[in-house]
């Protein structure tokens, strides 16, 4: 009976560990999943005049990067960013020194990504919530 109980108790660890899409013990694990993200952009061109401006809801994901450090946020079909998150939950690597952003809490996400010079430029104020 004791062999049936120790097969029984090394099935269900292994599930537990290996049968879901998180990572046992990673500190990335409250962030990942879906999310709703509602995607604000603007673009401007002040040689031509030009302003554009329009908004999109999208249904999106938060996965692990390819490194231990790293997310991969999916935030529109054609948009993704991958930053990396220490353990205090600060973002970090954003693509421009004009970009920024943060977890307000596991389950809303502020970034804002600006970049162009020289009378152009686009920017991008992402808000996501978790589902």
């Amino acid at each position: 009976m004791k062999k049936h109980s120790t097969i029984y108790w090394i099935i269900l660890i292994s599930l537990i560990l290996f049968g879901c899409k998180k990572k046992p013990f990673d500190y990335r694990n409250k962030f990942i999943g879906d999310w709703n993200f509602k995607v604000n952009t603007s673009s401007f061109n002040t040689t031509t005049n030009y302003f554009h401006s329009d908004s999109l809801y999208y249904i999106g994901e938060i996965k692990y990067g390819d490194h231990k450090d790293e997310l991969f946020i999916q935030y529109t079909s054609t948009n993704s960013l991958t930053l990396k998150i220490d353990k205090d939950d600060k973002l970090s690597d954003f693509p421009t020194q004009h970009s920024n952003g943060e977890f307000e809490n596991k389950n809303k996400l502020k970034i804002y990504l600006k970049s162009g010079g020289l009378g152009g430029g686009s920017s991008q104020l992402i808000n996501g919530i978790k589902l």
